[in-house]
């Protein structure tokens, strides 16, 4: 699963009246001209001014390798345990702008995403992670971009199946066409994503310069694993 999302039309902030899309090209035209002091006073005034349209230039690009299944190496094909589906776990992450040479600063822009599994106590299903384009931040020159890589992450004995999705990522705040760029952060290690078949999920996202970030995710009912021991046969 891959998206890659470039916001190639009009954003929108607040209410009141509209701009030509002329009028709109014309501004965005004469931003990435203009020096970077300049282009961070000019976006902050269209992002904190009610009513303001802007063109938009940003990029988004996500990648997960779902959806995944782990099941044990004794468990049936089919599963005779019944899987339960976990009501959608959405969670966040977000990217914040340095400072400005000028004192501004523009708010974090913010992405959501959804997980969704199936679990039994034991094993895994469908697990499955996307993104939220409509309730996710447009951007107007920034670009993001995020991978989520699973694998699984347990004991060949352990009972209850673990998939881990290994988080990398860039955030560049400004783009590649201003001149003077305070320069772009990189997601790091450990930062990852697990998921539990008992039910539980964590989630923790650290960055090289501290500007990417995670949000809270809540944990699915918890499920006690009905098989405690795995044997070595299918």
């Amino acid at each position: 699963m891959t998206y890659i999302i470039e916001h190639n039309d009009l954003g929108y902030f607040g209410g009141g009246a509209g701009c030509s899309c002329n009028s709109c090209r014309s501004a965005s035209g004469n931003l990435s001209q203009a020096p970077a002091a300049a282009a961070w006073a000019t976006i902050a005034e269209k992002t904190y001014s009610e009513g303001k349209y802007f063109y938009s230039l940003g990029k988004l690009s996500v990648s997960a390798n779902t959806p995944i299944n782990y099941y044990h190496p004794d468990t049936p094909y089919p599963p005779s345990q019944k899987f339960i589906p976990c009501p959608y776990r959405e969670f966040s992450i977000s990217a914040s702008y340095p400072v400005s040479a000028l004192g501004l600063q523009l708010p974090a822009a913010t992405f959501y995403f959804q997980l969704s599994f199936n679990y039994n106590g034991n094993d895994l299903q469908a697990v499955a992670i996307r993104l939220l384009e409509g309730k996710s931040s447009r951007m107007l020159s920034s670009e993001f971009s995020i991978a989520f890589t699973g694998a699984p992450n347990i004991l060949p004995l352990d009972p209850v199946a673990e998939l881990q999705f290994q988080i990398t990522g860039r955030w560049d705040p400004v783009g590649p066409d201003v001149n003077l760029s305070p320069g772009v952060d990189s997601i790091k290690a450990p930062s990852n994503l697990t998921v539990r078949a008992d039910g539980s999920v964590r989630l923790f996202v650290v960055s090289e310069k501290g500007w990417v970030r995670n949000g809270p995710i809540v944990n699915c009912p918890m499920l006690a694993p009905r098989k405690t021991t795995v044997s070595k046969k299918h």
